[in-house]
């Protein structure tokens, strides 16, 4: 096999091509053993103290701190990126210049080392970008992607060899990677990663639910730049890393978005001051850096006046698409509504004497009932309909103008009732395993049995718990409905009592889950209530939720999951955690968005 002897040659014997690169390499790898970028942001901050303050704080819902804090009950915009949106070394990064240029909150979501995956991993970030009036998506680095080489950690400029445990900052991966390889390897890893990192910007693109949102180039350079395997810097040039300009318009032409250059090099080399004293810090070491010359400067990131220009080309982007694609959350005209969905034996009644207990008249049920055949049709004891449609609710509520909120066992996802209307959305839900205990154990109550005639409730009187699950879900065709994933079912929009819940139904759960921020978990109760009526107060001031216990059989997570397990076969039981198996996803997927 052909080995690139003379690029092994080039690199070992001349400096790379921007030795800064290489500077940033050593200088980051020196807090290796502190293990600090482990930290995200927290490591920029460590390091930095003496130039800047960051004013680093704890993101709500998350586990990760940001640049500054805002209200979420008001508007705001958001910046996702990486270190250049953060604003390293820079006291006033463009979000925060914007905010106040535009007179709107800004969110700063740049994050040490981030790529698009970063945020795709994490719903909770969505989740916050998809409350935003307007998104700024920085074109991001591709060197900061998993393939068939590399993989990335959880700060994305470290990376770990496939196979190996040790990790290293990807700048010196890479080096070491190209004295190794072929050139056909090295071509095919930057081919690659390009397909990566347009697979995951549109992805990103995708799963960012706001109209007003533009892509942003923040860069010391031009789209463009010239291809070369003989040292770092051509092999994937400056930030974004890889990126050129036909991989930058393929992006802009798939998701149909308006792309903000800004190229500069304005201020660089920035000189950095301790903030005390005002005199120059070395961030160069002579014994580590020999070949810089000035020791005191930052080479690398945007400086101030690079992030002033930026600033500016994005505001002029929010001015020329001002028009606002969603009414501010503090607009008087728009009457707010409180919709509680109430899933079968999730605590709902719970939230419904609550509700009814602070709001009185101004809370109704709401539940159109029709005559079904099927005495399994219903839902809690009542011959419904499926699902009820936006119409329905829009006109209940025209009708009935007294009303602040309702609650329906029938709703399906969101709600979107149209300009009069804004709302806020509660739902709470458990763990498949205990719901099903605690249903089989409602149906057989007594007074369930005295009052309530149906098929589910004559089985569950006459069976043990595991002959019950296997009549639920072998038996009966299709499935019982409430014994196989149903809170995915009534939080996707999936209006159909028996229709299949897929895989996409869970996407579009978990989508809004994320988005609206307001399910909690049944089995910690007191907590969602905290949750509850955080969100409460700044939607209809006034109104908070007391803890009452309805219809409860059960008050912890472990005694339902734990008593199920006792009660079923193994196969039993693991039959009801397959028939499940997207609710329990969700259910995950919520415990690690509360921080529950």
């Amino acid at each position: 096999m052909n080995k690139a002897g003379p690029i092994i040659t080039q690199l070992a014997s001349q400096p790379a091509a921007n030795p800064i690169v290489e500077v940033d390499v050593a200088q980051r790898a020196a807090r290796d053993a502190a293990r600090l970028w482990e930290q995200i942001n927290e490591g920029y901050q460590a390091d930095d103290s003496r130039i800047v303050n960051y004013n680093l704080t704890s993101l709500e819902g998350t586990k990760l701190k940001v640049r500054g804090a805002i209200d979420a009950s008001k508007p705001y915009g958001v910046a996702i990126g990486a270190a250049q949106t953060f604003g390293r070394y820079v006291a006033e990064p463009f979000p925060e210049l914007v905010a106040s240029q535009n007179n709107i909150q800004m969110l700063n979501l740049g994050f040490a080392g981030a790529g698009p995956s970063f945020f795709l991993r994490r719903p909770e970030l969505l989740r916050w970008i998809n409350g935003a009036e307007f998104v700024v998506v920085q074109a991001m680095s591709a060197r900061n992607l998993s393939n068939f080489v590399f993989e990335t950690c959880e700060n994305q400029d470290v990376v770990r060899k496939r196979g190996t445990k040790g990790t290293m900052f990807v700048e010196y991966a890479y080096r070491a990677f190209l004295l190794e390889s072929e050139p056909s390897l090295a071509i095919a890893v930057r081919a690659a990663n390009r397909a990566q990192w347009l697979r995951e910007m549109v992805e990103l693109f995708k799963r960012i639910s706001v109209p007003r949102r533009c892509l942003l180039w923040f860069s010391r350079r031009k789209p463009n730049y010239k291809e070369g395997l003989d040292n770092l810097g051509r092999y994937w040039a400056d930030m974004p890393h890889f990126v050129t300009r036909p991989l930058l318009d393929e992006l802009i032409k798939t998701v149909s978005v308006e792309c903000i250059e800004v190229v500069s090099m304005e201020g660089l080399p920035q000189l950095l001051t301790d903030m005390r004293s005002k005199k120059a810090v070395e961030i160069w070491p002579t014994t580590a850096f020999p070949n810089v010359k000035k020791r005191c400067h930052n080479h690398l990131y945007p400086s101030p006046e690079m992030h002033r220009k930026c600033a500016s080309a994005v505001s002029g982007w929010i001015n020329a698409n001002s028009a606002p694609t969603r009414p501010p959350s503090n607009n008087k005209s728009r009457r707010r509504i409180i919709v509680h969905h109430h899933i079968f034996k999730n605590a709902g009644s719970s939230i419904d004497r609550a509700l009814a207990g602070v709001l009185g008249k101004r809370w109704r049920a709401f539940d159109p009932q029709i005559h079904v055949n099927d005495s399994d049709g219903r839902i809690d004891g009542k011959r419904c309909k499926e699902a009820v449609n936006q119409d329905e609710l829009t006109n209940f509520l025209e009708t009935n103008p007294e009303v602040d909120a309702v609650s329906t066992h029938q709703g399906r996802g969101r709600f979107k009732l149209g300009k009069k209307f804004e709302t806020l959305e509660l739902s709470l839900i458990r763990n498949p395993v205990g719901r099903a205990l605690s249903i089989w154990k409602y149906e057989r109550r007594p007074d369930r049995q005295a009052t309530f005639d149906s098929q589910m409730a004559r089985q569950a009187a006459l069976l043990p718990f595991g002959e019950f699950i296997e009549w639920c879900l072998l038996v009966r065709k299709p499935p019982l409905a409430p014994f196989s994933n149903f809170q995915v079912r009534a939080l996707s929009a999936n209006p159909k009592w028996d229709a299949r819940v897929t895989y996409s139904d869970l996407d579009r759960a978990i989508e809004y889950v994320t988005r609206i921020g307001c399910v909690g978990i049944v089995e910690s109760f007191e907590r969602t209530l905290e949750l509850f009526n955080h969100r409460l107060e700044a939607f209809i001031p006034g109104v908070e939720l007391r803890s009452y216990r309805v219809n409860a059989s059960g008050r912890t997570r472990e005694s339902g999951d734990e008593e199920a397990r006792h009660l079923l076969s193994k196969k039993t039981y693991e039959l009801l955690l397959e028939a499940n198996a997207l609710d329990l996803a969700l259910y995950n997927h919520v415990l690690q968005l509360g921080g529950y």
